[in-house]
């Protein structure tokens, strides 16, 4: 079951399939969401089905089931009873029954959060809590998986708190809510059991005629789908027969119980899986609200057979021998590694999953507005709490968790035992370097030092992972403990030479450095692995320092045959898998995925069959190959040099141009991503296997020189030089590029611009074809037929990165008279890459939606300068970019509303509060300011008054911000325009001297010179419109 709180979950899962299923309780705003997508995307051929409420016959049922099956594309919106129904994931039932109800709540669900549901609340004028929790105790539905607030309900509890009506019905609600909560099971059937059913729920002290009276509409609707789901009816039967029957009230009194208004929903869903016969634990970091929470569910479920279990009242040892000897149902409050550390069974409820909307409460409650994009070393919750409860320091924070911490692991973890913590002191040791440790790494030491074991502990150190405690030890013990280490890698070699594990062993080897590890299972998982199932830190002490697989001998012998026939290239399983296929692109997508799956037992494969004696040479291509397709789409570049050597070896001893071709290729890949590693030594000694090996190991050769500054490019003479040399710089930018590897892109970028200059227009005549294939193949793995496919391709990646470079040049020159110069010649760079741009009608690559962005940030800043009301058409384009733009990345959507914002600002007057938060906020503050409304310039004073840098205020420390000031920081327009509108000549001029002396780019220096003219008739309104260069 998945929870849908917003239109962009339904724009990622329509992506990935063509028909999705948008299901959810009666009135839970499945249509209110569902349009809320359809007004972004009403222009695509996207079917909007909405399913009926209710069914007339199962005839009518069958046609409905009919109709879907015919959609291709399309949102089918209904209730989710509705939608199994017609999935036939679940049927009519012949007779009712309330032996077997069906209460599995499934698939896509339109939820609403607490936090939205109290922000409703709160705009109406309501704040108590007691009221506020009254309403959402109201609008409230839970089951044993499923929780949310039904937004109508939350508008009814409003309007019946102002009539005076809420505390009357609210106990009528609280009875029918037990339908959903704790659904009643019993040997009746037939119309008997809906009549049952509802009269079992409902307190026996009230008239039914009348509170049904009472009962609004909406609840009512409510009532009635749970019955049909939960008997399997068809639709619209349990209002039928309600409607004709008696119903006798049978429930026990309901009991309103006082609850910080955030956790209602989630202490209705807690008291849900206690009352499904469920152990229920709260499981989550320090701080994080869990027993608030826990002691709010035992309250409401109050019964004396549940018992509430909390970490900070136990040690390790006491709380996990409670647990086990525990017989009642518990609820249990846990940390994350006391709960992977003691057996336990239970539902879990993670703190994680509603401590960020907490925190908004807080803040919200306290009316307090949360600064948000910090970026703590502490969990971010324990950071914002604390600013908000004590205004602390970042410093200061970071030490009470460090204390926190600290007291865990003396007492909740130790019971303050000095003899306990004593005997694990050694793994203490180990920890501040390599938490978390795998269960044999712990107890290896632990045995090799003659300390005791207990299996308790041994699993908490393989999960918990905060390692700046405090440790006393003395460089003795240190050094005791790291030879006991040693004898981890000692035994980890004796136990896969004994049970032969040798090719677990080899998995891991080239998992654990892979750029994505698959952690798959191993038999030697307890060696390597933490807890969670991932790799320990310690890992690379025992793998790699010295290497261990050259512990053993890798040589396949007669098995060597068997092994190539077993290696499948991704074009076997491709060819073989989706020839027949309907559906081939997700078919191929599919193997392709499978094929990164395999990726450790290939790896493990290859490596034996490159160690291995007489292997046929078709073997060795293919190894040679599906190597090449992991280091290259993977990236595997760490796993290149475990491999390096024996591909050397194996092309010296073959000689074969296909293999030296792979062996090049993955050289390029591993060595202008990162200029990680290049073996000059044996590239130069393939170069001298054949004459075709020079010329393909030519690339790589000038790459290296250039690298290390060894051969001077922009001197080469030789065309075909010329051509590996722009081969091998192109690729290095491209990289360059996307590393936003700054010095890099500048370094090189002089090189390319001339030897593109000279290959194009001279050199590409002088080189045979077969020479411009070949150096191309290598450089970009691309197999081409023609000079023009190498020449387009070529002037594309051009583009490319003239455009990066245009970018660059924006930021980071130093701009002194020749503004308009600079500028004239970042739009020549930009121009031909942002022409290919503006053609797309609808963008769904958010590096294309950034790349536009910053050209229209370009051309905005050549309008400023150039043109008295142009610059008016380029934030007209800023508008429209927003509407064109499907935008993932939430960072770069921030950034273009706060250009959207500033840009309806200044065409249209729009000025309104925003949603956006951080610096394209601050800076919207900055254009508000500056139109004279006293009103925003006191917000903005407030604003900029609490603003820090590294816990130090910027007005306040004036010399101390300038010093911090990074090149094109937002906070330059911020304090220019505080201290202008403030009168502060003196702290003006001081801020607008360092500016103009330290910091570079184009935005800087256009910002500097408009507002040098602010007082300028129309200068003002520019730079405003400047302010979105800093965005």
């Amino acid at each position: 079951m998945r929870r849908i709180f917003k239109a962009e979950q339904i724009e990622e899962m329509l992506s990935n399939r063509n028909k999705v299923f948008i299901g959810g309780l009666p009135f839970s705003g499945k249509t209110t969401l569902i349009n809320k997508f359809y007004n972004k995307h009403k222009n695509e051929e996207i079917q909007f089905i909405e399913l009926p409420k209710k069914f007339n016959s199962t005839d009518e049922l069958n046609e409905w089931k009919n109709k879907i099956k015919g959609i291709r594309r399309g949102i089918i919106e209904g209730r989710t009873y509705i939608i199994e129904l017609l999935l036939g994931k679940v049927s009519i039932a012949t007779t009712p029954s309330l032996q077997s109800p069906y209460l599995d709540f499934r698939g896509n669900a339109v939820s609403m959060r607490s936090i939205d549901a109290i922000k409703r609340i709160y705009k109406n004028g309501i704040k108590d809590d007691k009221v506020v929790s009254k309403i959402l105790m109201y609008s409230t539905i839970t089951t044993p998986n499923y929780f949310t607030i039904i937004p109508k309900l939350v508008n009814e509890g409003i309007e019946l708190y102002k009539q005076g009506k809420l505390d009357k019905v609210l106990e009528i609600v609280l009875g029918v809510k037990r339908l959903y909560s704790s659904f009643p099971k019993i040997d009746i059937n037939g119309e008997d059991s809906i009549t049952y059913a509802l009269g079992s729920v409902l307190p026996r002290n009230i008239d039914f005629k009348t509170a049904w009276s009472e009962l609004s509409e909406t609840w009512k609707e409510l009532v009635y789908y749970r019955l049909d789901s939960a008997l399997r009816l068809l639709p619209g039967s349990a209002e039928k027969i309600i409607g004709q029957k008696d119903i006798k009230p049978l429930g026990d009194k309901v009991e309103v119980v006082d609850i910080e208004p955030f956790f209602v929903d989630l202490v209705e869903w807690g008291k849900s899986i206690i009352l499904d016969g469920n152990n229920l634990c709260i499981v989550g970091p320090l701080r994080s609200a869990k027993s608030s929470l826990a002691n709010y569910i035992y309250s409401m479920v109050n019964s004396k057979d549940v018992s509430l279990l909390d970490y900070n009242n136990y040690d390790l040892l006491s709380l996990d021998k409670k647990i086990k000897s525990e017989n009642k149902k518990y609820i249990a409050v846990l940390t994350d590694d006391i709960f992977y550390s003691i057996p336990v069974e239970c539902k879990v409820i993670e703190s994680r999953s509603y401590i960020k909307d907490f925190i908004d409460y807080l803040y919200l409650k306290n009316n307090v507005r949360r600064v948000k994009g910090a970026n703590p070393n502490v969990p971010i919750h324990y950071y914002y709490l604390y600013k908000l409860k004590y205004n602390m320091s970042d410093e200061q924070i970071y030490n009470e968790y460090k204390s926190d911490m600290n007291k865990y692991i003396t007492n909740t973890i130790f019971g303050n035992n000095k003899e306990l913590i004593n005997n694990y002191l050694s793994l203490l040791i180990l920890g501040k370097k390599y938490l978390l440790l795998p269960v044999k790494v712990s107890e290896i030491v632990l045995n090799s030092l003659n300390k005791q074991i207990d299996k308790t502990f041994i699993n908490w150190f393989s999960v918990f992972d905060f390692t700046d405690y405090d440790v006393d030890a003395n460089e003795e013990m240190e050094k005791a403990v790291y030879e006991a280490l040693y004898k981890v890698r000692e035994e980890l070699i004796r136990v896969v030479k004994e049970n032969r594990f040798e090719e677990d062993l080899l998995k891991v080897y080239f998992d654990a450095i892979s750029r994505y590890p698959t952690d798959n299972d191993t038999r030697i998982d307890e060696f390597i692995k933490t807890g969670y199932g991932h790799y320990s830190p310690i890992v690379y002490l025992l793998l790699y320092n010295p290497d261990i697989i050259e512990e053993f001998n890798w040589d396949l012998g007669e098995r060597v045959n068997q092994a190539c026939s077993s290696l499948k290239s991704l074009e076997d399983i491709i060819w073989k898998g989706i020839t027949s296929s309907k559906d081939i692109v997700d078919k191929l997508l599919e193997e392709v995925m499978n094929f990164a799956e395999y990726k450790p037992s290939n790896y493990a494969s290859i490596y034996e069959i490159l160690s291995s004696e007489n292997v046929n040479i078709e073997c060795l291509r293919k190894a040679f190959n599906i190597l090449k397709w992991y280091i290259s789409t993977l990236d595997d570049r760490l796993v290149f040099l475990k491999f390096e050597n024996k591909l050397y070896n194996v092309i010296l001893k073959t000689k074969d141009d296909k293999l030296i071709n792979y062996y090049l290729k993955m050289s390029f890949k591993g060595t202008t991503r990162s200029a990680i590693y290049i073996n000059p030594e044996h590239i130069s000694k393939i170069a001298e296997i054949s004459d075709n090996a020079r010329l393909e190991a030519l690339p790589l050769v000038i790459l290296n020189k250039a690298i290390n500054d060894e051969k001077e490019i922009d001197k080469i003479i030789d065309p075909i030089e010329t051509y590996a040399a722009l081969l091998a710089i192109m690729r290095l930018e491209i990289d360059a590029i996307a590393e936003g590897k700054i010095e890099t892109i500048i370094k090189y970028y002089r090189y390319l611009d001339e030897l593109y200059d000279k290959f194009v227009k001279k050199d590409v005549r002088k080189i045979d074809e077969k020479v411009l294939f070949t150096l191309y193949d290598i450089a970009f793995d691309l197999n081409v037929n023609e000079k023009r496919e190498i020449l387009d391709f070529l002037a594309e990646e051009k583009e490319f990165v003239d455009s990066g470079y245009g970018l660059i040049m924006f930021y980071y020159y130093k701009v002194k008279d020749n503004l308009k110069e600079v500028l004239d010649y970042i739009t020549t760079l930009i121009e031909p890459y942002y022409n290919l741009l503006i053609k797309i009608r609808r963008m769904y690559n958010d590096e294309d939606v950034y790349e536009l962005f910053e050209a229209y940030k370009i051309k905005l800043a050549k309008t400023l300068i150039t043109s008295r009301y142009d610059y008016k058409l380029v934030l007209q384009d800023i508008i429209d970019l927003l509407s064109k733009a499907n935008i993932s990345d939430r960072a770069l959507k921030r950034r273009i509303l706060g250009a959207y914002y500033i840009s309806k600002f200044l065409l249209y007057g729009e000025a309104k509060k925003i949603k956006v938060r951080g610096p394209e906020e601050i800076l919207y503050r900055v254009a508000l300011a500056l139109t004279g409304n006293e009103e925003m310039k006191k917000e903005f004073y407030k604003t900029v008054e609490n603003m820090e840098i590294n816990d130090k205020l910027i007005v306040e420390n004036l010399d101390y911000t300038l010093e911090n000031l990074a090149s094109n920081d937002y906070l330059i327009p911020i304090l220019e325009i505080y201290f202008y509108l403030k009168g502060d000549n003196e702290k003006l001029s001081k801020v607008m001297k360092y500016v103009e002396k330290e910091l570079l780019g184009v935005p800087t220096f256009i910002l500097h010179k408009l507002f040098n003219e602010i007082n300028v008739k129309g200068n003002r309104n520019k730079y405003i419109a400047s302010l979105i260069l800093f965005i």
